[in-house]
């Protein structure tokens, strides 16, 4: 099982990997990069609710993050990923199961 550190690390040079034919069809790559970083941190959260609420917790706590600078940035770029409105959410979508395919 990969570590929340090496899922992001693959995720990262995938798209890096990916970069030179990306830009030739006109893909941000700003906005492919913050898109894959907004599922680790969903991915992320979603993993520590899940901790801590096998620890006894209500598994709430990560979830609350009114106060968070740039969240109302974030839940736009997550919708946008879930509904793959555009190419880089596509592809974000892509590198994400790829990974999940070939991780060990």
């Amino acid at each position: 099982m990969l570590t929340a550190q090496d899922q992001t690390e693959k995720l990262w040079e995938m798209a890096r990997r990916m970069e030179p034919h990306l830009i030739r069809h006109q893909a941000n790559m700003d906005k492919l990069l913050s898109l894959l970083m907004v599922h680790e941190l969903v991915r992320n959260r979603a993993q520590n609710a899940e901790v801590a609420a096998a620890a006894g917790g209500d598994g709430q706590a990560e979830h609350k993050t009114a106060d968070v600078p740039g969240e109302k940035e974030h839940e736009q770029l997550w919708d946008e990923l879930c509904r793959q409105e555009s190419y880089e959410a596509k592809v974000a979508q892509a590198i994400v199961h790829l990974v999940e395919q070939i991780a060990p």
